[in-house]
């Protein structure tokens, strides 16, 4: 059978079985399988990680997917970058990463462990800001 041999009636009578099987699997309660019910409630282990910051060595604990930007605003209180279109477009998160531009709403803070790590408070000289 070639896809010109199919009808339009068995077309959709297919769609639609295949249809009901997904969505009928999503909102029984029992149909997913153990594993994959508990993966989506498990959080992942908190993960020891060593940031170099504006010279200043800060050792903490953190969730995997927690992005530079969050590490820098919520445990540095670093107010600088900000979280300004939510999509890496703006520019408002950007930090310097060995010197180099780096979105920090997009970057995992884990992943910038031994690197050095310039915010806008590290580039101000005492209280003259840098412009």
């Amino acid at each position: 059978m070639t896809n010109s041999d199919v009808t339009r009636r068995e077309f959709l009578e297919v769609a639609v079985v295949t249809g009901s099987a997904l969505v009928g699997g999503q909102l029984m309660p029992g149909a997913a399988s153990p594993a994959v019910a508990q993966g989506s409630t498990a959080t992942p282990a908190p993960l020891a990680v060593v940031l170099r910051v504006n010279g200043v060595e800060h050792r903490l604990m953190l969730d995997p997917r927690t992005t530079l930007l969050d590490v820098l605003r919520e445990h540095l209180h670093l107010a600088g970058s900000k979280k300004g279109c939510g999509l890496g477009q703006c520019g408002a998160c950007t930090v310097l990463i060995d010197g180099m531009r780096m979105k920090s709403f997009l970057s995992l803070a884990a992943l910038v462990e031994g690197r050095e790590a310039t915010t806008n408070e590290g580039l101000a000289q005492g209280e003259q800001l840098n412009p």
